[in-house]
């Protein structure tokens, strides 16, 4: 069994080379996940070598799966959402610098991170691409059992979730909402959620 903890930010804290790098072992995989995102092309790159592993994965989500995380958990045969863990789909997020030209890339590139990401979602949940879309459009959060009966998880623990991972969660639209309501029931939650500094990765597309 291949053993996989992707804690932290995608692209940072756990990246494409090491998951190919530990997947070459061969046999099934069991991936423990708690992102709050991170780059969109290294969450796509990951999702692609877990989605083509022969082997079995299991992807169990026991803090939050949010962005490029949720994306990566797509790629799980089960999907299980440990009981207070939260999983948040959104369209991709970047910030631009620079003229008129500049911003029409972005929105390009933008764009097509979307509609790939909304494949995958949608071949997930059996619905169309289109709804995929709207779901990430209305940066859409859900627990587990919201999770399940949208057909992005496939099961509901009852073990008990961890804090979330360190993430600047006010760059999400809904992400304060989200995160006043964790403290709320966990007051641990607002203790471990912690700001990164503003725009470290202000030229790259996040997931």
């Amino acid at each position: 069994m291949i053993q996989l903890d992707m804690m932290g930010t995608v692209g940072e804290d756990f990246d494409a080379a090491t998951v190919k790098f530990a997947l070459a072992q061969g046999g099934d995989v069991h991936v423990t996940l708690n992102s709050g995102g991170g780059f969109a092309a290294e969450g796509a790159a990951i999702y692609a070598l877990l989605d083509a592993h022969p082997g079995r994965v299991r992807v169990d989500i026991v803090g939050i799966a949010a962005s490029a995380a949720s994306l990566i958990a797509m790629a799980g045969d089960s999907i299980v959402m440990f009981d207070g863990a939260v999983m948040m789909i959104h369209d991709p997020l970047n910030i631009t610098i620079g003229n008129s030209a500049a911003h029409a890339k972005t929105i390009e590139e933008l764009e097509s991170y979307a509609k790939a990401y909304a494949a995958i979602y949608a071949k997930r949940a059996k619905i169309s691409p289109a709804a995929a879309r709207a779901i990430m459009q209305a940066e859409t959060w859900y627990d587990g059992e919201a999770a399940v009966k949208a057909g992005f998880a496939t099961a509901k623990s009852s073990n008990a979730s961890a804090a979330w991972a360190k993430f600047d969660y006010d760059k999400y639209q809904k992400g304060a909402a989200a995160v006043a309501g964790a403290s709320s029931t966990r007051a641990s939650w607002k203790q471990t959620i912690m700001r990164r500094k503003a725009y470290e990765d202000a030229f790259v597309i996040r997931g």
